[in-house]
């Protein structure tokens, strides 16, 4: 801010605003209901030390982090009765658009006329018009409306912070570490749930599965839980460490080793997904050998299908025979598009959800087909159900991500997301050729290509965009990363080291 004055009055008016929201969310008796008393004083708690983080925002984005990627899971892991408490980590990531607005106010941001981000902004923009739109057809409750943007909304102060505010590019560096290191605890969390807990469970029922070893990304002892958005943000970690290595930051050797502990937890957590996340991945990643070093790329998608080949090998000895299942079959079913029991059970497979999805609207309205029934309106879970997922009642509509977008904004809105991700990574691609880049810049440029493609597959395989918090705290923070990266080409890299 040009002036302390201005400063204090801009967070003022800010901070008025979000203690407003803050109280009329707090007035929604339903959701107030399902949280426990240690959860709502923890969040008083953390409203009063946010408040002096102001002056201080990348240490509530370390708090942030830490929360959602750890603190999180762990409590309602290990913890009974902490109902609500991820809503710790929205309300404190939702803080984060106080100081970017501040920064706004103050006239701090830079953008460039011809920007990189200019598709991105665009579907962007599209996709928020047609949640207008499809909400405009279907006004949703209170409860409702809060419910379906709570990840949306809140955490894509993430992505406005990392966007706007000048972040130091050590702080950013210290930011990744710590992401790191969150990784690196993963395979402490992953061996415990699979040897004691686990073991726990075999001797108390004879069985024990691999969706309930989720490291600190939550679940349950025999519930299962979100190990597929740890099972990304492990594959996201090591593609910034293969970017690194490209970028002569980290030898082979050092490389080799944090692999191995990185990707440890995917031995135990039996998560199919990772068969498409690693070729996609190191696909994109290494698309250049293609032409420039095809016997490098071919050796490359060597070593890739025989690391996955011996995963699947291991899936087959600890997940599968056990159970008496092969490959073939753990496989088949996920590519099913009908089940046997749809409508006695609910179930739709991920295939089936997106077809029952175009029985149940090419014959309704044109509107609806292509703006869809509204944010929120499909969700089955949690703690507001919304109105059509009654009315299709009891079929869980909301199978996969795809699913979901088409029931709540329709064909435009579902064409538009995948549009935006696909922006992103080209935008991406294009930072990688900036001259004053330094190597840890063009090492995270160069990672967040394919990363978006991953959130994209992400999307057609389960409902974690947008349920899971955790997940889109991951997507919102790539998103930031990219517009951090453009923020760098207009101030200069070298202005901030």
């Amino acid at each position: 801010m040009h002036s302390p004055l201005k400063f204090v009055g801009v967070t003022f008016v800010l901070a008025a605003i979000a203690a407003t929201s803050a109280i009329v969310a707090l007035g929604l008796e339903p959701f107030v209901a399902k949280m426990s008393a240690p959860v709502i004083g923890a969040a008083a708690l953390g409203a009063l030390v946010a408040s002096v983080l102001f002056l201080h925002p990348i240490a509530l984005l370390w708090i942030v982090t830490i929360l959602t990627l750890v603190v999180v899971g762990l409590a309602k892991y290990f913890i009974a009765g902490v109902g609500g408490v991820q809503w710790i980590s929205y309300g404190l990531g939702a803080l984060l658009y106080l100081p970017a607005l501040a920064v706004l106010a103050g006239g701090q941001a830079r953008f460039q006329q011809r920007s990189a981000s200019t598709w991105v902004l665009f579907w962007l923009t599209v996709f928020l018009l047609t949640v207008v739109v499809s909400w405009s057809f279907y006004p949703p409750s209170p409860g409702l409306l809060l419910a379906s943007i709570k990840t949306w909304a809140f955490f894509g102060g993430v992505w406005v912070f990392l966007a706007v505010y000048p972040i130091p590019l050590a702080s950013l560096k210290a930011w990744f570490y710590g992401w790191l290191g969150i990784a690196f605890l993963q395979p402490l969390l992953v061996l415990y749930q699979w040897f004691v807990v686990g073991g726990r469970q075999k001797a108390a029922t004879g069985m024990f599965s691999g969706d309930s070893v989720t490291g600190t990304f939550g679940g349950g002892v025999g519930q299962g839980g979100l190990a597929p958005v740890l099972a990304l943000f492990l594959v996201l970690i090591a593609l910034m460490l293969l970017s690194a290595w490209r970028q002569s930051l980290i030898n082979a050797k050092r490389l080799s080793l944090l692999l191995m502990i990185v990707l440890l937890p995917l031995v135990f957590m039996e998560e199919k997904i990772v068969f498409l996340y690693v070729p996609l991945g190191a696909l994109v990643l290494f698309r250049d050998y293609a032409y420039r070093r095809p016997l490098a790329f071919a050796l490359t998608v060597g070593v890739v299908a025989i690391a996955l080949s011996g995963l699947l090998a291991v899936y087959q000895a600890i997940h599968w025979d056990d159970r008496g299942k092969d490959a073939t079959h753990m496989f088949a079913y996920s590519f099913q598009v009908e089940s046997e029991h749809d409508e006695s059970t609910g179930h739709l497979t991920r295939p089936g959800a997106v077809v029952y999805w175009a029985r149940q609207n090419f014959d309704a309205g044109l509107g609806e087909m292509l703006f869809g029934h509204g944010l929120g309106s499909a969700k089955t879970g949690g703690q507001a159900t919304g109105w059509v997922a009654k009315q299709e009642d009891p079929m869980f509509i909301d199978r996969t991500g795809l699913a979901l977008l088409l029931w709540e904004v329709g064909l435009i809105g579902a064409v538009t997301f995948f549009g935006l991700l696909l922006s992103a990574s080209l935008m991406a691609s294009r930072l990688m050729a900036n001259e004053t880049f330094g190597g840890f810049e063009r090492a995270l440029a160069q990672a967040l290509v394919p990363s978006f493609p991953l959130f994209g597959v992400a999307v057609l395989y389960r409902s974690d965009v947008p349920y899971a918090g955790n997940m889109m705290f991951l997507l919102m923070s790539t998103f930031g990363l990219l517009f951090w990266l453009q923020h760098r080409t207009t101030i200069g890299s070298k202005v901030t080291e």
